[in-house]
């Protein structure tokens, strides 16, 4: 039988069990790596419609000068834009899909093992950047180890660094996980409930850390932005995320 006809979660999910056999558990099951080829392959279609490099350029720091978005509505969004694409070239996306599914399953998975080797040789292996995609497990022991240093020294006196400041607590997870520390002004950012004149926390992954707002004014440190509610409750304690800019080092 032909992979053409069957639904697409079942493409779906052969086609995960085909990248781990062609790459491996950890890199096919791994979030960022497969973003990688996403990326390329966004690259390509792009370059292939009469996409000049300058503007894919321009493009990613546009896109990295923000903080991400919530990955289940980004999935979506490519989607949606893929079979707009589809329909102005004048193609079926699911057509297409299903003809390069057979192609590829069509191959020796050594083709694309080595392929795939040599693109990572290249570089762009993103699994080998972990602290970029923490645990939740190492996310909470960040935050204990940050909560224990408040209720040792309260009031931060002769402390060396003072956690008593919104952008310290930040720094201070970033250096234990990774992430990207970012913030707003409260004159940019009126809806925002957090922060008098401002604030700064972290995202890493798809959370945001906030030991800061938890041990001073009000929710909890630790949010998923993937979780509905927790992305309801972040919209009106935070404001909206075009609002946030990154606060560099």
């Amino acid at each position: 039988m032909s992979h053409a006809h069957q639904n697409r979660e079942t493409r779906q999910a052969q086609v995960l069990t085909w990248c781990t056999d062609a790459f491996g558990h950890e890199e096919a099951n791994s979030l960022p790596q497969r973003a990688v080829r996403l990326l390329e392959e966004s690259i390509e279609a792009a370059q292939s419609a009469g996409v000049s490099r300058e503007t894919a350029r321009r493009l990613i720091d546009y896109i990295f000068d923000r903080p991400p978005g919530e990955l289940g509505q980004e999935i979506g969004g490519v989607g949606l834009t893929l079979l707009a694409l589809a329909e102005v070239a004048e193609v079926s996306a699911d057509g297409e899909e299903r003809r390069e599914i057979d192609r590829v399953l069509s191959k020796s998975l050594e083709h694309f093992t080595a392929r795939n080797k040599t693109k990572n040789d290249c570089g762009f292996l993103a699994a080998a950047a972990p602290i970029e995609n923490a645990t939740r497990a190492q996310i909470d022991a960040a935050i204990q180890k940050l909560h224990a240093l408040f209720k040792a020294n309260p009031g931060w006196e002769n402390a060396e660094v003072d956690y008593g400041i919104c952008i310290n607590c930040a720094r201070f997870i970033q250096k234990e996980i990774g992430g990207r520390v970012v913030g707003y002004h409260t004159q940019d950012n009126p809806e925002a409930e957090i922060g008098d004149d401002g604030h700064d926390f972290l995202l890493v992954g798809s959370f945001l850390v906030d030991v800061w707002a938890y041990e001073y004014t009000c929710g909890r440190p630790l949010y998923d932005l993937i979780n509905r509610g927790d992305e309801a409750l972040v919209r009106r304690l935070y404001g909206p995320r075009e609002k946030w800019q990154e606060v560099k080092p």
